[in-house]
């Protein structure tokens, strides 16, 4: 069975998920295994996606249900969303009495499964239809960086820097709609730090060492030639109405005032 994501005010991370009995399943992939060559090879592709974002999928599912058995009520339906507000679900099952290695569990598999779904959006073989950010996106990039080269080198020195495993994105801050990079060390994602990834790389060594070894910044530039613009742009313009929204509800309330 399938069903759309909901986006609850945030960035869509998939269009489409599948959904079973279990909490969260393994989505498919939009392309083949292949077709990231020679960026990506196929076989890094193949144990990432069905041994590594597998393995988060069922560790999750373990984890919600384990959570479940104390606080029915407690797990959102749409794993994004309770990616969001994972703090507060951490700290209700500390004063509820969840043991911590389950709520650590949840934590780690929960960041785990959501940053894999939006990571493979994030890819396109040979970039799709849009090789490079164009409209409203490309003018937000080159506002705050001054170019999309000069965008491309501070992404690339925020991944490269990241000591150890974790991820570097492209965020929009929830509230004023500013870009910036960030990193995230293991599975953290923006969502827990109100703010809305646009793009995302995984800087885990499983995502890239089969093929470039210790040599992170070559796949880092690799990347770069990959990038699914379509789909970050759409993340963009959802993340505008989402402030446009807000803004239009603050005002309202004032009035109402």
């Amino acid at each position: 069975m399938m069903r759309l994501v909901l986006c609850m005010g945030l960035v869509c991370f998939a269009s489409l998920v599948r959904v079973s009995a279990e909490y969260a399943s393994l989505p498919a992939l939009p392309y083949g295994y292949h077709e990231l060559e020679p960026y990506i090879d196929e076989a890094t592709m193949r144990i990432h996606h069905q041994g590594h974002h597998q393995a988060y999928t069922m560790k999750l599912n373990g984890a919600v249900a384990q959570v479940r058995t104390v606080a029915p009520d407690l797990i959102k339906d749409d794993p994004q969303a309770l990616l969001a507000g994972i703090a507060d679900v951490v700290r209700y099952g500390h004063e509820h009495g969840i043991e911590g290695a389950v709520l650590r569990a949840l934590r780690n598999n929960l960041g785990g499964y959501v940053n894999h779904v939006f990571f493979w959006q994030c890819l396109a073989p040979k970039a799709g239809t849009a090789p490079e950010p164009s409209g409203a996106l490309l003018a937000k990039i080159q506002a705050t960086w001054g170019s999309i080269e000069a965008f491309k080198s501070a992404f690339s020195e925020t991944a490269a820097a990241l000591f150890g495993s974790g991820w570097a994105w492209l965020v929009i801050n929830r509230k004023t709609g500013d870009l910036s990079i960030v990193s995230t060390k293991d599975q953290e994602s923006p969502l827990a730090m109100s703010l809305d990834p646009l793009l995302g790389i995984d800087l885990w060594e499983h995502a890239y060492y089969l093929k470039y070894q210790n040599k992170r910044p070559q796949y880092i530039q690799a990347f770069f030639h990959i990038i699914n613009w379509e789909f970050v742009q759409r993340n963009y313009q959802q993340a505008l109405s989402s402030l446009v929204q807000s803004s239009t509800t603050a005002d309202s309330d004032v009035h109402e005032l």
